[in-house]
């Protein structure tokens, strides 16, 4: 389970709405990292109760189950 010592957040801006919500990471000793939403490790990384072990949410090549007779 990934861990960290410090976390930040910076929201810029006046506050409103915008159209963009990405994560940028900053490793250690490394360059910033953007995450956009359609990155696997999107909602793993903004809804970090939903997903505590880090797995994968959803991405834009996921696997479509076609089950007509079974559950859903």
């Amino acid at each position: 389970m990934p861990s960290a010592d410090e976390v930040a957040v910076v929201l810029p801006g006046p506050g409103t709405a915008t159209d963009h919500r990405d994560i940028i990471l900053q490793c250690k000793e490394g360059p910033l990292k953007r995450i956009y939403e359609t990155n696997p490790a999107y909602a793993p990384l903004h809804y970090v109760l939903l997903f505590p072990r880090g797995e994968l949410g959803w991405h834009l090549n996921i696997k479509y189950a076609d089950r007509p007779n079974g559950p859903a």
